[in-house]
């Protein structure tokens, strides 16, 4: 599996968590189909959500080069390659559309994507989404039913659960 792979299946699941239709995902990363023209209410509701998607998928590939993501505090000292560096251009552009005049909206939805790239269940996901990436483009359906199994084996299957205090001998 190749780092884009994991950027663009972290843009999936990303999506998929903020409700953006998604046209398609490939290994390029991520279309969306956003339907007509929207009102400036919506414009900013889309570059938030683009925001988070952007992000998520740089959190993502980071995880799979580095096999975790770090705390939130080492942003700064973190190594973007061309790829993550064009997203993180992208985002700060979006973060200058929104004009909410808080200062804090990139910080803040940069924590969201490590929290979330954190989740042993979305990681699942993530991996699961990547792996098919390798061989195939996916539409938005292909992403649901990939991350929905990977999703489900993983918090249903996979988690150790303690018995009920009631059937414990």
């Amino acid at each position: 599996m190749s780092q884009a792979a994991f950027r663009a299946a972290g843009q999936a699941l990303a999506a998929l968590w903020q409700g953006a239709p998604i046209e398609h995902v490939d290994v390029d990363g991520i279309a969306l189909d956003w339907p007509g023209e929207p009102t400036r209410e919506q414009a900013r509701d889309q570059a938030a959500i683009e925001i988070a998607i952007g992000l998520t998928g740089i959190v993502a590939q980071d995880r799979y080069r580095f096999g975790w993501v770090p705390d939130r505090e080492f942003i700064g000292s973190w190594q973007f390659n061309e790829c993550q560096l064009e997203d993180f251009c992208l985002v700060h552009e979006l973060v200058g559309e929104i004009d909410t005049g808080d200062v804090d909206v990139l910080y803040r939805s940069w924590c969201r994507a490590l929290e979330f790239a954190k989740d042993p269940a979305i990681w699942a996901a993530i991996e699961s989404v990547a792996d098919m990436l390798g061989c195939q483009w996916l539409d938005a359906a292909q992403v649901e039913r990939v991350t929905a199994e990977a999703f489900w084996n993983s918090v249903v299957i996979a988690q150790n659960f303690a018995l009920p205090k009631t059937l414990r001998a």
